[in-house]
Parts: C-alpha cells; structure tokens; sequence
C-alpha cells in the first residue's frame, strides 16, 4: 500500500517532517501512472500517522455501507404519479396552443 507520510523538501531531497531523515520513495505503476511519487519514513510518529490514515479509510468505508444501508430504507418514487402530472401538463399546454377545449 502507497502511502504518504508528512514531509518536506529542500532542494531536490525529501525529510520526513517527524525526525528529518531523508523519506523513502515509492512510486506507483497502478494504471500505468509512473508519474506518482509517495514518500515516507519508517519512524515511529509516521507509523502512527499511517495507522491514523488507515484507520480513517476504513472509518469512512464503514460509513458508506451504513448509508448506503439507510438509503435502501427510503421510499421509492412514484413514477406512475409524476408521469400522470407530465403528461396532464403538457396535454394543457397543447390545448392551448393549438385552442383546443
């Protein structure tokens, strides 16, 4: 897994912003994209950073299938009724137009 962890660059070389040392770099060949860079460090305050990350993915996960659990809940449209209220609509705006009564 690909993950960024706080750092800084000066000049061309990238620090971990937790204890200074230079980050590790990964790049990503997920769908052909070589052109994403991810930079971390293996020290102990970015391990949390990347256990916070982790634990906010699935967090959110978690909080999507409980809405989408809560929309299954919703009542469905009547179709049926807003095609009457179309088609009675513009059956009006017809009878108008061409002075139809």
């Amino acid at each position: 897994m690909y993950v960024n962890t706080q750092t800084f660059s000066i000049g061309n070389k990238v620090h971990c912003s937790y204890c200074g040392k230079k980050a590790k770099e990964d790049w990503s060949w997920h769908n052909h994209r070589p052109d994403e860079q991810y930079f971390s460090c293996d020290c102990q305050d970015a391990k949390q950073e990347i256990n916070f990350q982790e634990n906010v993915v699935k967090i959110k996960r978690k909080a999507e299938n409980e809405i989408s659990e809560l929309k299954k809940t919703l009542p469905l449209i009547n179709q049926e009724m807003i095609n009457e209220h179309q088609y009675n609509f513009e059956l009006s705006v017809l009878k108008k137009k061409y002075k139809i009564e």
